[in-house]
């Protein structure tokens, strides 16, 4: 071999599903200021993930946010 790690096809899934994304802890209203205790982090992952909390607390949202959603950063007002 040439000493790189590569993921397989047959990998992408399962690492996805064991990933964690970070999601609304709770109903969030637009322009809420969000902070650490509206975060909670939760699997499956495909969102932002838990190593890019500090890109959003601190940020306002643009608009409602449901529980259990996941974070992206369109969902902030500009950075």
């Amino acid at each position: 071999g040439d000493g790189v790690k590569r993921r397989f096809p047959s990998e992408e899934a399962p690492l996805l599903k064991m990933s964690k994304s970070l999601v609304a802890s709770s109903d969030l209203s637009a322009f809420h200021v969000l902070t650490h205790d509206d975060i909670e982090a939760r699997s499956p992952g495909g969102g932002l993930t838990p190593d890019q909390v500090s890109k959003i607390v601190g940020k306002t949202l643009v608009r409602e946010i449901l529980q259990d959603t996941a974070f992206s950063l369109d969902m902030f007002e500009e950075m």
